[in-house]
């Protein structure tokens, strides 16, 4: 079978390393100013302005619990109930954003952020609505020079990340997107042969196979890591390994442990 490409390979095991050192992830892993601040829309709102009248708009902010810091470059995804388009957004340089345009109806809200647990909610739109969202996220993890583990855990438990990871890697080995599927040299399976690992032995494993995988494709990888809980999922006789701290990437890997591909997202 042919393998991905080497290039592919060291961009993403790059990306990886970077979150995983401190010139990417401060103490936190919050990019912070002191204060949110909720982001200008007068213009939006402009008399005349179609868009503003026949859609609604969400502003808001995301910041730290605890420190009451706001976060920058924070995600912030709605997902439509129904047949709609998807609304996204990142935060600004004060921990604000905008959301525009957004159809009339009922929305999954989801927030994330690199080392800090996602926030979930609900949200319905109205037409020429504009309402305001404050999401404040728990960090993960501490950072104090080394990536410290909250638990001696190999295998991150169910949570609603683990159900969205689900679903995301079911969509795309089980639907009827072979050009994807294709492209990343996985099998189809049917939607009952995705599920989560909770076997620890096997997580253990799943971490040493990316540790060394990231270390091969990316000599500027730390030397030395401290293993923590990931996301570990059997995609039929394949695995698929997502990082908590650092989900810029999921990796799959064969029957046999070695490294297939990469799926940005």
């Amino acid at each position: 079978m042919h393998r991905a490409n080497n290039a592919w390979a060291t961009a993403v095991a790059s990306a990886v390393a970077c979150l995983l050192t401190q010139a990417c992830v401060r103490t936190g892993g919050v990019k912070a100013v002191d204060a949110p601040r909720i982001p200008d829309i007068a213009s939006d709102l402009a008399t005349g302005n179609p868009s503003a009248l026949s859609s609604a708009i969400l502003v808001g902010t995301v910041s730290e619990s605890g420190s009451g810091r706001a976060i920058v470059g924070a995600s912030v995804l709605l997902t439509p109930q129904r047949e709609s388009a998807r609304v996204h957004a990142s935060t600004d340089a004060f921990g604000g954003f905008v959301l525009k345009g957004i159809n009339p109806g009922s929305y999954k809200v989801l927030v994330r952020y690199v080392g800090h647990y996602p926030f979930a909610g609900s949200f319905v739109a109205r037409q020429g609505s504009v309402d305001t969202l404050r999401v404040s996220i728990k960090p993960a993890f501490v950072m104090q020079g080394r990536i410290l583990t909250p638990t001696a855990r190999a295998c991150m438990p169910p949570d609603y990340n683990s159900t969205q990871l689900a679903e995301y890697i079911t969509e795309m080995a089980s639907g009827a997107d072979s050009v994807v599927r294709a492209s990343l040299e996985v099998p189809r399976v049917r939607k009952s042969q995705v599920y989560l690992v909770t076997n620890e032995a096997v997580c253990t494993r799943a971490w040493r196979t990316v540790d060394s995988t990231v270390k091969a494709a990316n000599p500027m990888a730390p030397a030395k890591s401290v293993q923590r809980p990931l996301y570990v999922f059997r995609v039929g006789s394949y695995t698929a390994v997502s990082d908590p701290l650092a989900r810029v990437a999921i990796y799959f890997f064969d029957e046999k442990w070695t490294y297939v591909n990469s799926l940005l997202y």
